[in-house]
């Protein structure tokens, strides 16, 4: 009988050993997050792991509604509710600063300049719209940022990407990668807690004008994710020419990036890209191919994005400061110790952000 408790409390304790080194990154970069949040909801956008470095004093809005994102993700995905307290102050905090009311039932998100991105929206509906269960208050105001991304997308499934409030015109200038994504992946949230097939009809058209597109397009890891989204939405109304359109999408994606990797095993940056040691860049990459693997069909494909994920999530674990001030923190490169810029020793809230979206959403992987 001893002996049988014996063998029963060194499984157990082995059990805790392995979990707690199985999540130790995770929550690294929570307690970071955690660290870096105030007590009115403002993160400490900007800092550096380098005592004689510097940080700005900036602030982006739209980095602000990702990190929101990622803190939701560790509920959802996780099931840990650590940062549910935090991400309601920096959910407060964000619509008084940064989330306008403006006519025809419309929301915006911009900061003193007056330029209301598509980005910030899509992001914001992601990172908010769960709290509409907690705080219905918030309905209006999601509708409302939905309204303003339709309002955004042209005829053919392509968007304005930016909004001129002085001037109140769109901006046809205004282009960022990433802003398609981000806006599908944030209509699909909203009609997750405020159904509407209108916001999942908008997705589609964005995502398939994205797909659609024959000239080269640069790794966009929110389109990936927000296809994954769009999949798992019921009654998407995507047939199957449409879905085979955002599967062939993936595995271009895949294919040109995992090519990029950095394999050798006595490379001390392993699992990076070749001329890319940005630990944060790695981590948007990550996330891409951890959603495209979701929803893709090829089997070798899959097998290969699932070593190189983890060739990646190796590489960020190896660079994610361990201890000191700035625990958890995500440098800008990760050769910043064998640097003299100062800049590659900079953490930025969201650098962290994408890097915890990947140590997240890596435990849905199957």
């Amino acid at each position: 009988m001893g002996k049988r408790i014996v063998c029963i409390t060194v499984i157990i304790a082995l059990f805790c050993v392995f979990t707690c080194i199985k999540y130790d990154r995770i929550n690294l970069c929570m307690t970071y997050l955690a660290n870096h949040t105030s007590d009115y909801g403002q993160f400490v956008y900007e800092t550096n792991v380098n005592p004689d470095g510097f940080s700005s004093k900036k602030y982006n809005p739209v980095r602000h509604a990702g990190t929101l994102y990622s803190m939701y993700l560790c509920e959802r995905v996780l099931k840990n509710n650590k940062l549910k307290s935090k991400r309601i102050l920096a959910s407060n905090y964000f619509i008084h600063k940064f989330v306008h009311k403006h006519s025809n039932g419309m929301y915006m998100v911009y900061d003193d300049k007056k330029r209301a991105s598509l980005g910030g929206a899509g992001l914001a509906l992601a990172g908010l719209s769960s709290l509409s269960e907690i705080a219905p208050d918030y309905i209006e105001i999601l509708q409302g940022l939905g309204n303003f991304i339709l309002y955004m997308q042209r005829q053919d499934g392509s968007f304005y990407h930016a909004y001129n409030v002085k001037k109140g015109e769109k901006d046809a200038d205004a282009y960022c990668l990433y802003y398609t994504g981000e806006a599908a992946l944030g209509l699909l949230y909203l009609n997750e807690f405020v159904p509407n097939q209108k916001w999942v009809l908008a997705a589609k058209k964005a995502l398939l004008y994205k797909v659609n597109k024959k000239e080269y397009i640069p790794f966009d890891h929110w389109t990936l994710i927000a296809s994954k989204k769009l999949f798992e939405t019921p009654e998407n109304s995507l047939n199957e020419e449409e879905s085979q359109k955002l599967k062939d999408f993936a595995v271009k994606s895949a294919d040109k990036i995992i090519k990029m990797q950095i394999t050798d095993k006595k490379n001390p940056y392993r699992g990076a890209l070749q001329g890319n040691l940005r630990p944060c860049s790695v981590g948007t990459i990550m996330e891409g191919l951890i959603a495209a693997y979701a929803y893709i069909d090829d089997a070798e494909v899959k097998k290969q994005i699932k070593d190189s994920v983890k060739l990646g999530l190796g590489f960020l674990s190896k660079y994610q400061i361990k201890s000191g001030r700035e625990i958890g923190g995500i440098p800008a490169r990760a050769n910043w110790k064998e640097s003299d810029n100062i800049k590659y020793s900079i953490i930025r809230i969201d650098f962290v952000q994408h890097v915890l979206s990947a140590f997240v959403t890596y435990k849905e992987m199957k």
